[in-house]
C-alpha cells in the first residue's frame, strides 16, 4: 500500500515539474493559437462586409438625401418635388417614421429614400370604362386623409380652398378637379 503511494506522490511532483519545464511554450502557444483564430475570425467578416458593398451595387450608405421642410410643406409636394410624383410620399413617411396624419414642422430633417418615382396606374380605355360616370364629388370617409384621395393632392387643394395643414373631416364633400 505505502509502493503505490508512494508512486502516485511521485506522479503528481513529475507532472509539476514538466508542467513548470513546459509552462512558457504552453502559454506561448495558447497566445499563438488565439492570435491566428482571430485573425481568420477577422478575414471571414471583411469578406462578408465586401460581399454586402458589392450585393449593394456601388450604393454608398453616406450619400443620404434630405430635405429640410419649409413653411407650409407636405409630404406629397415633398414627393412632387423629389421625385416628381406625389406618390411617393409614402415612401418617405416610412423612411422617416411618420405615422398618420403625417404633421410636419418647419426645419424639420426628412431622409428622401433612394427609390423609383411611383406614377397612377395607366393603362389602356376600356369601353367598359369609357361608358363609366365621371365623379367630380367625393364624400370623405373615415380614415381618409388628403393624399389618399386624388392623384394630384395640390389641384384638390386648390379646388377646395382647404387651408393648411390639409386635413379632411369625415363626411366632407371635395370636388374632384
Amino acid at each position: 500500500m505505502k509502493n503505490k503511494s508512494h508512486e502516485i506522490s511521485d506522479y503528481k511532483n513529475a507532472v509539476f515539474i514538466l508542467f513548470k519545464e513546459k509552462f512558457p511554450s504552453f502559454l506561448l502557444g495558447v497566445i499563438l493559437a488565439s492570435y491566428f483564430s482571430l485573425l481568420i475570425i477577422n478575414k471571414i467578416g471583411i469578406k462578408k462586409d465586401v460581399a454586402k458593398v458589392k450585393e449593394n451595387k456601388g450604393i454608398q450608405i453616406d450619400s443620404v438625401k434630405t430635405y429640410t421642410v419649409k413653411a407650409n410643406d407636405d409630404l406629397w409636394g415633398i414627393a412632387e418635388k423629389m421625385y416628381g410624383s406625389g406618390f411617393n410620399a409614402a415612401d418617405i413617411a416610412a423612411a422617416n417614421k411618420l405615422s398618420e396624419p403625417y404633421t410636419l414642422i418647419e426645419n424639420q430633417i426628412l431622409v428622401i429614400p433612394s427609390v423609383a418615382s411611383k406614377k397612377p396606374t395607366q393603362g389602356n380605355i376600356t369601353e367598359k370604362a369609357a361608358q363609366t360616370k365621371h365623379i367630380t364629388e367625393y364624400v370623405v370617409q373615415s380614415g381618409d386623409y388628403l393624399w389618399q384621395i386624388g392623384n394630384q393632392m395640390s389641384k384638390l387643394i386648390d379646388a377646395n380652398r382647404i387651408p393648411y395643414p390639409y386635413n379632411v373631416e369625415e363626411g366632407q364633400k371635395l370636388l374632384i378637379p
